[in-house]
């Protein structure tokens, strides 16, 4: 069973409850100091190019260049507000996702444990951000979900003492996280047991599970019929929130094209030529990218007005699986033999992270997965993860598997 339960879980997810043993990475960069009556640890930055930092260099020098333009370029008629402000928020976005960037790559975490405080460095130039618990008031020291990238969780390391806590550590390989949380456990004489865990997991479930609203008013229905079963999963609230989102997209691409066409310079202006071609090439490509951006939004708009009108029908025999996706009047079936089923679970749909004073919560949310030969079918995405157990339960069942 715990062979079972471990199947999906993420590396980091089986060093926190304690399935591997713990010990010091082989190749790890931390170092660590201790002197007897406090200790210390050293995580080195990076260091290298990103993604972020690369793209925010690029935007930032194509922003930097029509704003040397607007400044100096002494030409009538470009010389109005808007444009400024627009220039100038282009040249903000690249100045922060350039500092972005940089804080990836070089920046570089100390803490500290002595026998009054724990204390968390982040230093990057010369700059130092400092950050104090005092030990008796640390309640936890845990790995959590940050975010997911490409559907998976990214974890880090997160120190809480009462509504203060630390976050730090996503970069860090899981061996390195699992290794560290341990360290900082013992350092602040913290206990933490698979036992533990399994509590915290089990509140954590039962949280979520009334937020859902899954006591009231549950999406999943499942019937069994003579050999059979049929799973019905009703519309979530997801799809409203996907479709205010593309609303705001179309409305901030409406507003920027808007904005784009007043800054297009008629060859009435008596411009140079170089420069107003220049000039209006750079309009241009605006409004087409922005246009792109536009289409984006429609396109969510869309996603979210489908998925708010979506339900699924899973039907299961011994012998084959129905899947029917209803979308209004319209309705899309798939029909496979029992033994192009290779797999029925559970899987991540997402993470949200939400901020509260000083207090900031991420809640994991999950979906129902059947694994066919040749695609995989997502249902009940935002379920609480109890319908969603008892819904693959019941499937696997029927189709005399073992659950996983």
């Amino acid at each position: 069973m715990d062979f079972a339960a471990d199947h999906n879980k993420t590396p980091e997810e089986k060093l926190a409850a304690g399935r591997i043993a713990t010990t010091p990475p082989v190749a790890t960069r931390i170092t660590v100091e201790d002197t007897g009556s406090s200790r210390t640890w050293i995580l080195p930055a990076k260091g290298g190019w990103n993604p972020l930092l690369g793209f925010g260099t690029i935007w930032f020098l194509f922003s930097s260049v029509f704003f040397a333009i607007f400044l100096f370029g002494n030409v009538s008629g470009i010389g109005n507000i808007p444009a400024f402000l627009l220039i100038s928020a282009f040249l903000l976005i690249g100045v922060g996702l350039i500092y972005g960037g940089l804080g990836q790559s070089f920046s570089h975490h100390v803490l500290n444990v002595d026998a009054v405080e724990l204390v968390h460095e982040r230093r990057m130039f010369g700059n130092v951000k400092r950050k104090a618990l005092p030990r008796e008031d640390i309640s936890s020291v845990e790995l959590v979900v940050f975010y997911s990238e490409n559907y998976k969780p990214v974890h880090g390391i997160e120190i809480k003492a009462g509504r203060r806590k630390i976050r730090f550590g996503s970069g860090l390989t899981p061996e390195e996280k699992a290794w560290l949380c341990e360290e900082l456990r013992h350092a602040v004489s913290l206990r933490h047991t698979a036992a533990r865990s399994a509590t915290h997991s089990a509140e954590s479930l039962r949280d979520t599970s009334s937020v859902l609203g899954t006591s009231s008013n549950p999406r999943v229905e499942v019937n069994h019929r003579g050999h059979g079963c049929v799973v019905r999963i009703a519309p979530g609230n997801h799809g409203k929130h996907v479709l205010v989102m593309g609303c705001i997209f179309v409305a901030v691409a409406t507003f920027m094209i808007v904005m784009g066409s007043r800054m297009w310079l008629p060859p009435s202006e008596g411009a140079p030529l170089p420069f107003m071609l220049l000039w209006n090439g750079f309009c241009l490509f605006w409004c087409g990218g922005v246009s792109i951006f536009g289409l984006m939004g429609l396109a969510v708009m869309i996603a979210g007005w489908r998925m708010n009108r979506t339900s699924f029908q899973i039907t299961a025999t011994p012998d084959a699986l129905q899947i029917l996706e209803s979308c209004g009047l319209s309705q899309h079936e798939t029909l496979v033999p029992a033994s192009e089923v290779q797999d029925i679970r559970t899987g991540l749909f997402q993470t949200i992270q939400s901020t509260s004073g000083n207090e900031s919560s991420t809640e994991t949310q999950h979906r129902g997965i059947i694994v066919l030969s040749d695609r995989v079918v997502g249902f009940g995405g935002g379920c609480s993860l109890h319908e969603l157990n008892r819904a693959v339960t019941a499937l696997h069942t029927t189709l005399r598997r073992t659950a996983p």
